[in-house]
C-alpha cells in the first residue's frame, strides 16, 4: 500500500511499475504482489495486480472492490477507509 500526494509527474502505468520494483513487492518468483495506491491530491486510487495473481484476481474483481470498497469512502472523503476496506477484502480473495 502507498499513499502519494500525486502521480501527475509520471505516467500512471511508469508510476505502479516503478513503485513495484522499488518496494519489492510479493514474491519475485511467483510474481504475485498487489499494490494499492491511493494519490490524495488527485482523488485516486489503483489496485494494481501483478501477473502471477491475475487468475486470482482478474480486472473484474478488482473493479468489484473498487465500486464497492473503495470509491463510496472517497466520495465522502473518508481517504484512509478505502485502502482499510480493500486490504480487508484482499485479504479474503481465494
Amino acid at each position: 500500500m502507498r499513499t502519494v500526494v500525486t502521480t501527475r509527474e509520471q505516467p500512471t502505468q511508469e508510476f505502479l511499475n516503478t513503485a513495484f520494483r522499488q518496494y519489492g513487492i510479493g514474491s519475485k518468483s511467483e510474481d504475485n504482489g498487489v499494490l494499492i495506491v491511493l494519490a490524495m491530491a488527485d482523488w485516486r486510487v489503483w489496485i494494481e495486480v501483478a501477473y502471477g495473481l491475475e487468475g486470482r484476481v482478474p480486472d473484474g474483481k478488482v473493479g468489484w472492490i473498487l465500486a464497492g470498497y473503495t470509491f463510496p469512502y472517497l466520495k465522502n472523503q473518508k481517504p484512509y477507509w478505502p485502502l482499510i476496506k480493500s486490504i480487508k477484502n484482499k485479504g479474503s480473495i481465494k
